[in-house]
């Protein structure tokens, strides 16, 4: 994106900086989106909002929309006789409010429809409470996003940029709705990259489709890449997203773009298919991972049951907790038929590109995931599979897989499948979004594209050459994933005897609980016999018998209750008694039924003989009944992908001396890095104290309480922190605190997250309290952040809370302090705890023990702050910003390259540990 359209970007989601406070941080999208939506189309609107006017009052026949949309010349058209130049023209909050409804309420249905699903009137409602809806709405004025300012193009990249925005600050639910941008880019790419002939011919009509399309990000990339393929061909976008929200974005995005914003549907795919008997030539997907289909069961399974293969899903059915397969045999049901031309060449078809999790690589033979497997694989839909890093994602930390499929693969890729292992092509963020703490940098995105296109230019040339990186990528024939699962048994072999577990067994046996009114008669009748065992069958059963008869106790007929006896007196022994089930056919041991994989194209037998036989010389396979032919079956037919066999390499382990050669070195490089950080954090130190206070690092007064303090200029007042914030006692953890009754289960900051400047948020515990104590102790953005305790020159440091996690608590170590903004700005006090006046006024006061230093409640409010007017405030804190934020970058890098050092260093003390050896430490 463009250095411009950044910057508009920004400025339209500065906005945020009038919601901060009265809405969390997730939520200031729902304001700044639809806004940006009605400000962009009452720009667009402005050279034919007369004419639409004067044409609504002249017509009075059918279609009036088809009517005022040629009017407008556009796809929507508004009657209202507000604008964004009249709606604010009074500050008055009820008028504001009456004239932006009364705008909305004159669009056409199609730009209405957006709206709704924004929910935008109950955003409206609460702007009007909180006093913000004037400001709001004059600061949308100011942007003028006028096609003459920014054309289609552009826009569509702004309003993505502001989606993207929307993702990161809403990053704890992302995962259900944005997909990273690096891997819709490596996808797209995967995606068309086969077709670039195909897509550079005179002006292409291009449609895509998404069914789970989120707020449209894979469309908008699939319509970039195409683009810059070929600027004149024509794409057409198509999705379908069950999110309101989502789905209120993604519709926008495209009314924006002037795409046809009515091929985005709302509903479910699966019983609400907004595409139905439509084809596509390009399809793709990200569906959630590992969501169950169980709310739309029934209308999956009548659907199955009564089409067959001639509805989406012939193929089977996947596990009730993971939809995943459902998406692909909608979008494969979806495909345009290969057709031959005049010339006898191919045309039409499809290419589906889709994100899995590891779950639908493997599934036992004859289960649902495994036939749809084999129905994808052996149609030969199936091109390829690519591997990608873990912790990519928002909401998961589990690896990725995208899935390539057409019905149109070249002659030589012809029942062959290329698997691509990129799980190492990753960079590690300098700071986590949720569970995304990985990211594909664009140069290693270069290098998969480049692995996947010479694979598949080697395969369609039908050339034998070794793959480039053979470790990486591998052509396997596609029935080298199948198997035939055959059911290994082994007879059931006895010894028979009377325990009192043997006793125990009949009391809870439901057989014997049937047959005798009192099973403790039966169990009474054979107590004489604990301790007895018997070698056969024969000779316990006889026993039995009379002992029971002696009793009185009859032995009662049919088989149900022999075999409840068998099991109660019966112990598995490998020298026991063989078991028959009929004549000459012996009884097999489930307890010892394994099962083999034979290679697709190995014989049963064969393999049998080999690989069983000489290790199980009474074992032989077992038949069963297929359930749907009703024939008898010697094996099951799967296919799976297990991706880690097929790239697994053995790596012998490290002798010691390697391992302690490594170790210092890595040593000497953390020290190293440690240093770096050290000099940042003085540099740091002297910056803010600079900023702050001119002169004080060269010079202090010569008497006075704060000595270190230099001159201060007459605007400055040096006021304790008392008088201009409030400061709020966080949570005392006891074990024996009431969480019974009306409870809530919170975020919860501890000191380990609070560090001078910054926040922690790898690894925040949550706690359960009353809902009462947690009302006490909840933080609100722009508080600032407080320690008690820690390290002496860490004592007091500030950070600003931004809202980062929704409702979070804090720990009773942590102070937060609530700025009166009418006279104190929360980032310059922030800032002024890190100067050196902060620092000493800190550890003057602090309470030191041997290591650490403690402060307290009164000390932190006796706290002198000086204290300039706001505006200077506000000043010092944006001069600050721009001088540190290259410190900011430079900490970041270190800290990363840290991360990866430490993660080795404890790699090799593992491996050390694990393979005894003994690492050196002088």
């Amino acid at each position: 994106m463009s250095d411009k359209n950044q910057e508009l970007a920004d400025f339209i989601w500065s906005v945020a900086d009038l919601l901060r406070g009265d809405y969390k941080r997730s939520e200031y999208g729902k304001v700044i989106l639809p806004m940006t939506v009605l400000r962009r189309m009452d720009c667009v609107m402005e050279d034919t909002r007369k004419d639409v006017w004067a044409r609504a009052e002249s017509y009075a026949g059918m279609n009036k929309d088809g009517v005022l949309r040629a009017a407008a010349g556009r796809n929507f058209w508004n009657l209202s006789q507000q604008s964004f130049a009249t709606i604010g023209a009074d500050q008055d909050t009820d008028k504001v409010e009456k004239n932006l409804k009364d705008f909305i309420d004159g669009f056409s249905a199609e730009a209405t429809e957006i709206l709704d699903h924004y929910a935008f009137h109950l955003q409206i409602e609460r702007l009007a409470k909180t006093g913000l809806l004037y400001l709001v709405v004059q600061k949308f004025a100011e942007i003028d996003l006028s096609p003459a300012v920014v054309d289609n193009h552009n826009m569509g990249f702004v309003f993505e940029e502001l989606i993207r925005k929307f993702a990161d600050a809403s990053n704890e639910t992302a995962g259900e709705h944005f997909t990273p941008r690096e891997v819709i880019e490596l996808m797209v790419e995967l995606l068309l990259a086969p077709d670039a002939e195909r897509l550079t011919g005179e002006a292409p009509v291009v449609d895509i489709l998404d069914p789970a399309c989120g707020t449209g990000g894979m469309l908008s990339a699939a319509e970039e890449h195409i683009k810059t393929l070929n600027p004149r061909a024509r794409v057409n976008l198509f999705g379908q997203e069950v999110n309101a929200e989502s789905y209120a974005i993604c519709r926008s995005d495209m009314l924006l773009k002037d795409q046809t914003a009515s091929n985005i549907c709302f509903g479910n795919s699966f019983t609400q298919d907004g595409h139905e008997d439509e084809q596509f030539e390009y399809m793709l997907a990200n569906p959630p991972f590992g969501v169950e289909w169980k709310k739309v069961e029934k209308e999956i399974k009548e659907e199955y049951e009564d089409r067959g293969y001639d509805g989406r899903f012939g193929a089977g059915l996947p596990p009730i907790n993971d939809g995943s397969f459902l998406f692909l045999q909608h979008m494969i049901q979806k495909m345009r038929p290969l057709k031959k031309d005049a010339e006898g060449g191919e045309v039409g078809g499809s290419r589906i590109a889709v994100v899995f999790n590891g779950s639908p690589l493997t599934g036992v033979a004859g289960s649902g995931e495994s036939e749809i497997r084999r129905w994808i694989i052996e149609n030969d839909y199936l091109e390829a599979i690519v591997a990608l890093p873990d912790q990519l994602f928002y909401n998961t930390d589990l690896s990725a897989y995208f899935w390539i499929v057409t019905n149109r693969k070249p002659k030589n890729l012809k029942n062959r499948i290329i698997l691509v292992d990129a799980r190492d092509q990753w960079r590690k963020m300098s700071k986590s979004l949720s569970k995304k703490r990985k990211r594909i940098a664009e140069e290693q995105r270069k290098e998969i594209c480049h692995w996947y296109g010479q694979a598949y230019r080697l395969a369609r040339s039908g050339e034998n050459s070794e793959h480039s990186v053979p470790d990486k990528v591998k052509v396997l024939a596609a029935d080298e994933f199948g198997y035939k699962r055959i059911a290994v048994d082994r007879p059931l072999k006895l010894r028979f005897e009377v325990t009192e577990d043997t006793l125990d067994a009949l009391r809870s046996s439901r057989v014997v609980a049937r047959e005798f009114r009192d099973p403790e008669k039966l169990v009474d009748a054979l107590k004489p016999l604990v301790g007895s065992s018997w070698a056969t069958k024969a000779q316990a059963w006889g026993d039995l018998l009379a002992a029971m008869a002696e009793k009185g106790v009859p032995w009662p007929k049919g088989k149900p209750f022999d075999r409840a006896m068998r099991d109660a007196v019966g112990v598995p022994d490998p020298e026991g008694e063989i078991q028959y089930a009929k004549k000459d056919q012996p009884e097999h041991d489930p307890g010892l039924r394994n099962f083999e994989y034979v290679p697709l194209r190995g014989d049963i037998d064969e393999y049998f003989a080999r690989e069983v036989k000489p290790n199980a010389e009474e074992a032989w396979i077992a038949e069963s009944k297929n359930a749907e032919t009703q024939e008898i079956v010697r094996f099951r037919i799967g296919y799976e992908i297990p991706f880690t066999r097929h790239f697994y390499v053995y790596e012998s382990p490290n002798s010691p001396t390697d391992i302690d050669r490594e170790m210092k070195a890595l040593e000497a490089k953390i020290q190293t890095l440690l240093s770096q950080l050290a000099t940042l954090d003085d540099f740091t130190f002297a910056e803010i104290s600079e900023t702050l206070s001119p002169g004080g690092l060269r010079k202090s007064r010569a008497e006075g309480s704060w000595r270190w303090l230099p001159e201060l200029p007459d605007s400055f007042k040096l006021v304790r922190l008392a008088y201009v914030a409030r400061l709020q006692n966080g949570l005392t953890v006891d074990a024996k605190r009431d969480i019974t009754g009306d409870v809530v289960t919170r975020p919860y900051l501890r000191v380990a997250n609070v560090q001078a400047g910054r926040l922690a948020l790898d690894s925040v515990t949550e706690i359960t309290v009353p809902r009462s104590v947690a009302r006490r102790s909840t933080l609100r953005a722009g508080d600032v952040l407080m320690t008690e305790g820690g390290d002496l020159d860490k004592l007091g440091r500030g950070t600003v809370w931004r809202g980062e996690l929704e409702g979070c608590l804090h720990q009773n170590h942590i102070f937060a302090i609530r700025p009166d903004e009418r006279h104190l700005d929360g980032e310059y006090l922030a800032y002024v705890t890190q100067s050196l006046h902060g620092r000493c006024y800190f550890e003057s006061t602090g309470t030191r023990t041997t290591n650490l230093a403690s402060t307290n409640s009164s000390k932190i409010q006796n706290f002198p702050v000086p204290l300039p007017p706001v505006p200077t405030q506000k000043a010092l804190v944006r001069s600050l910003n721009a001088s540190l934020d290259r410190q900011t970058r430079l900490r970041d890098e270190i800290e990363c390259q840290l991360a990866l050092l430490i993660e080795r260093q404890r790699a090799l003390s593992t491996a050390a540990v694990t393979g005894r050896l003994q690492v050196a430490t002088t």
